[in-house]
């Protein structure tokens, strides 16, 4: 597998000079294409600051990240604009649906901001197919009419998903996917984004509380303190055996 990202000496600080709080202590890290990567760490060890400086929603204080051997955060504001609504995809622990739009409205969402209002109108057809057909293979094509309010969690989360495929990403970001489901969803939501693994070839970077959804990944990572470490698939993401 040819490699996709690579995080180098990652380093983040917030607060003033008296007070910095060093979140991300050079991490270093890399993603192959169409691998499984999960992220497990207790609440504050830095996996979601780590996953959001990856997916260009956060810049680090120091250190750089590679996407195809390009420096993504030295590229200009409008590329890493169109990065993360063409090449990355995110999934969020809160659905972050938009409520005024039905179920295949919110999907369209990227589609609509990655096109002119020109090539919207020319491509809407085409468009509103491909949206259809996701939501179908993510199970929910009797749902397809229904505002978030209609939908449950893990319909929101399904719909979430299909939003976040919607420009055909390489790589998908989840941020505690299942952290807001129970137990049985939580299940069906880790076998839907196995299943969309191995049928687009698509990288997962997952970060994740749930050990269930860890220990099946290819590989998983471990965040302690700010540093990054290979885990063993015998110990809970807090690091307990």
């Amino acid at each position: 597998m040819a490699k996709l990202l690579k995080a180098q000496n990652i380093h983040k600080y917030y607060g003033e000079d008296g007070g910095k709080l060093h979140v991300l202590q050079g991490v270093n890290m890399e993603v192959r294409d169409g691998e499984i990567v999960t992220i497990a760490g207790a609440s504050g060890a830095g996996k979601s600051t780590l996953l959001h400086i990856l997916g260009l929603l956060d810049k680090p204080s120091s250190g750089h990240v590679y996407f195809k051997g390009a420096d993504i955060h030295a590229l200009p504001a409008g590329r890493k604009a169109a990065m993360r609504n063409k090449e990355f995809g995110f999934v969020f622990q809160f659905f972050h649906l938009l409520p005024e739009l039905d179920a295949l409205e919110n999907v369209l969402l990227p589609a609509m901001v990655k096109n002119t209002a020109f090539g919207w109108l020319g491509r809407k057809k085409e468009l509103k197919g491909r949206a259809e057909k996701i939501i179908n293979d993510v199970g929910l094509w009797e749902r397809r009419k229904h505002k978030p309010k209609e939908l449950s969690g893990g319909e929101k989360q399904r719909i979430a998903i299909a939003r976040a495929l919607m420009n055909e990403p390489e790589i998908l970001f989840c941020d505690e996917p299942t952290g807001n489901l129970d137990s049985q969803t939580s299940k069906e939501i880790m076998e839907l984004l196995w299943s969309l693994n191995r049928r687009n070839n698509m990288a997962l970077v997952i970060v994740t509380h749930n050990f269930d959804l860890a220990r099946n990944s290819g590989r998983m990572l471990r965040m302690t303190d700010g540093k990054l470490a290979k885990a063993s698939k015998g110990t809970d993401p807090g690091g307990r055996p």
